[in-house]
């Protein structure tokens, strides 16, 4: 690690200490390879009718965690329609409204 913080490379350079890397370049490729979670859906598909139809593909799969907790697709699904009931009857909200959510972070959020 202090090879690679002390590479010549780097020390000619007038960075502070603490903008410089002590990851390797393999070790970024790595990180960079395991982060690519990236999926290519068709233009047309609306990300509701995608998240149905993982529902429909992996009910029992694992869709969100947090923590110790998750929450499978099928239940996730249900909590949606609470929330989407709640909204349309309680507060009022019409399909293609906006609706901004700004809440404590947890799986019943």
């Amino acid at each position: 690690m202090l090879e690679q913080l002390f590479n010549v490379k780097q020390v000619q350079t007038s960075k502070p200490v603490y903008e410089l890397s002590v990851i390797l370049a393999d070790e970024k490729l790595l990180m960079k390879s395991l982060n690519n979670t990236q999926v290519i859906f068709p233009s047309s598909t609306c990300i509701h009718h995608e998240f149905v139809r993982q529902v429909m593909t992996h009910p029992q799969k694992v869709a969100v965690e947090l923590d110790d907790q998750s929450l499978t697709y099928s239940e996730l699904l249900y909590y949606v329609q609470v929330l989407s009931l709640n909204l349309m009857n309680e507060q009022e909200v019409n399909v293609g409204d906006i609706v901004c959510q700004c809440v404590e972070r947890s799986l019943s959020m």
